[in-house]
């Protein structure tokens, strides 16, 4: 059954996002959301902040100041274009999934739709690594944002049907896939990539994983 077409208003804050910017822009994520929900990965209705990237802020995280607790911060992951998502961390509570996210463009980004795509995925992505509590694993854990990224390039270029290459440097891993989706088919490898991001989190010890059945069902 085909997805409904319910993502609710985006909140854009930038004069450089005009009438005519904004409905592209709704139009790009509405389109990349289906397309992502088809693949059975768990996407929620809001949509993070869209603004302008400031080129004067590069990598990292940084340390929040409000009442979020000891602990928490502010990550960033960064394109190679200076556009950006960033996402707040809480120690004290779960994030929202509009206000603590943003998208940030760089102006000559703005009407990109693979790099707006690829943005957005990195939201949509991380709800889904973050959607189950890590296995004790620390292989998993070290290398949250690399999985972020790949899984980012690679929806944003199969949604656009061109190879994409705006997180990942360097590019063999997003080449590498891209050739699996040129012999295996798009159907297959996105899907395939879907499951991948959905049991990211998941250590090959994780004990439901005895149950072969039981672990084929959960994923």
């Amino acid at each position: 059954m085909a997805p409904k077409r319910e993502l609710l208003p985006i909140h854009f804050y930038s004069p450089l996002f005009t009438d005519a910017v904004q409905q592209r822009i709704t139009d790009t994520l509405t389109g990349f959301r289906e397309y992502l929900v088809r693949l059975t990965l768990e996407i929620p209705t809001v949509a993070p902040l869209v603004g302008i990237a400031d080129p004067h802020v590069f990598l990292g995280s940084v340390e929040l100041t409000d009442a979020g607790g000891v602990g928490s911060e502010a990550c960033s992951l960064m394109m190679m274009s200076g556009s950006r998502y960033e996402a707040k961390i809480y120690s004290s509570r779960k994030p929202s999934t509009d206000r603590d996210h943003t998208i940030l463009l760089v102006p000559s980004a703005i009407d990109n739709k693979a790099e707006v795509a690829a943005l957005y995925s990195l939201y949509a992505i991380g709800l889904n690594i973050d959607r189950i509590t890590p296995d004790d694993d620390m292989f998993y854990s070290s290398v949250r944002s690399s999985a972020m990224a790949v899984g980012a390039d690679y929806f944003a270029g199969s949604f656009s049907d061109s190879p994409y290459y705006g997180v990942v440097f360097p590019f063999a891993i997003p080449t590498t896939l891209w050739e699996f989706r040129q012999k295996l088919g798009r159907e297959f490898t996105d899907r395939l990539m879907a499951y991948t991001m959905r049991a990211f989190n998941e250590s090959i010890y994780r004990k439901t994983k005895e149950d072969q059945v039981a672990y084929l069902c959960q994923t």
